[in-house]
């Protein structure tokens, strides 16, 4: 099959060493020698994000579309945008090594219109003045304005985590509060932003999944809303890679999501194989699909049309604790990354490219690379954005340092 055929490529790939994938395969992916060695999260005191870029009409080339996420950080930390795959990151400072955390973010190609960018992404550190804490957020925007709905929501998910503690001295159930908290009050802000005459604001018709991680004091935190999705990759008992996962899809046809939703008098249209693949979506009325909202997910930040209809912020929170020697990596994305390829997939790239020792940075690149292939080969002229982050867990990662506890959440 064509899959069987990109994963093929990928691993012929993978086993020559190639981190970089020709710019033919839509992501603009250079040779990748310059920045390798000087690349870092970089310092961003004001809130102004490049987004990576939009798709041009007849091609793939890279445009650059600024936005403004409106507003200024406090200061407190330092913040890293996640940029478009091909774009220059040798300006960044020194702050936590691209040998352990890499991240970028790739446009998507539509075949009826030039497709801009939904998809954004930050690193954070330190957090909340805290140098054994960071924070990772992957945001995938849906809509008409799903791109202006995502940024805004990264910079209030920031904002929110950013403005507590995340400490091994509190309980989980206050950990889990804050996150809560950041997710639903980032939902609330979005009522208040970009309030046109006529009172709608882009987040009624638009919206976004989202997935973050706060690692602190030898623990990992994450919260997540939507289909945007972490794994953790680490060494089994046997001594071979097994494949954690940090969260589970928000999907319609899980029964607590589904019954929270039909509860509402939503209806559920079932997912379609045939003429061809439609996944299962939500209106609120089974006999006029115009209605709305027809969103495939359960729960989404934004979309205040899908609130009547049991669609909700509200994220799901777990904890890991870091157990040296044995876990290696995360992996954190949008739902471009996994479409057509498994977390088992993604794992043993991961891993390759770690034990051969190259950069986290460069890992990233290659799996968006080869989520780009792999949509080339089933989809022809069409690809959803795709944005990762990859944490290597090692003892260059400052942040495991532990703070005075044991690394693990007080109960």
């Amino acid at each position: 099959s064509a899959r069987d055929v990109g994963m093929a490529l990928a691993a012929t790939d993978e086993a020559a060493g190639q981190a970089d994938v020709n710019a033919s395969d839509g992501c603009g992916l250079g040779d990748g020698t310059a920045e390798d060695n000087h690349s870092r999260l970089t310092n961003r005191p004001v809130v102004t994000q490049t987004s990576g870029a939009k798709q041009e009409e007849g091609d793939e080339a890279l445009v650059e579309v600024e936005r403004s996420t409106r507003g200024e950080w406090n200061g407190r930390g330092s913040l890293y945008l996640s940029k478009e795959v091909g774009e220059d990151t040798s300006d960044a400072t020194l702050l936590l090594p691209s040998s352990v955390v890499g991240t970028f973010s790739c446009h998507g190609i539509d075949r009826e219109e030039a497709k801009i960018n939904q998809d954004c992404a930050c690193v954070a550190h330190p957090l909340a003045r805290d140098p054994n804490a960071a924070l990772f957020i992957v945001l995938d925007g849906h809509g008409k304005d799903g791109d202006v709905v995502s940024g805004e929501l990264l910079r209030s998910l920031h904002s929110n985590i950013d403005r507590h503690a995340w400490s091994d001295r509190q309980s989980e159930e206050e950990l889990s509060a804050q996150m809560i908290g950041a997710f639903e009050e980032a939902h609330e802000g979005l009522k208040l932003f970009k309030v046109q005459e006529d009172g709608t604001t882009p987040g009624d018709q638009s919206g976004a999944a989202g997935v973050a991680i706060v690692i602190a004091s030898g623990y990992v935190m994450t919260g997540y809303c939507g289909d945007c999705r972490a794994i953790m990759g680490r060494t089994g008992a046997d001594g071979e890679l097994e494949t954690v996962e940090l969260s589970h899809d928000h999907k319609l046809t899980h029964p607590m999501e589904e019954d929270r939703i039909i509860a509402t008098g939503a209806y559920i249209r079932p997912e379609q194989q045939e003429p061809y693949f439609e996944p299962a979506r939500v209106y609120a009325d089974k006999d006029n699909p115009r209605k709305g909202p027809g969103l495939t997910l359960a729960r989404s930040l934004g979309d205040f049309d899908a609130d009547p209809y049991g669609i909700v912020p509200t994220p799901d929170v777990g904890f890991h604790r870091i157990v040296h020697g044995t876990d290696r990596f995360i992996v954190m994305a949008s739902d471009g990354l996994w479409e057509f390829l498994t977390n088992e997939e993604i794992c043993q790239i991961v891993s390759n490219f770690q034990t051969r020792g190259e950069s986290a940075e460069k890992a990233a690149r290659f799996i968006i690379a080869k989520a780009a292939v792999a949509w080339r080969l089933e989809e022809g002229d069409y690809r959803d954005d795709v944005t990762a982050i990859v944490i290597y867990i090692t003892p260059e990662l400052t942040i495991l340092n532990s703070s005075g506890g044991d690394g693990t959440p007080a109960t």
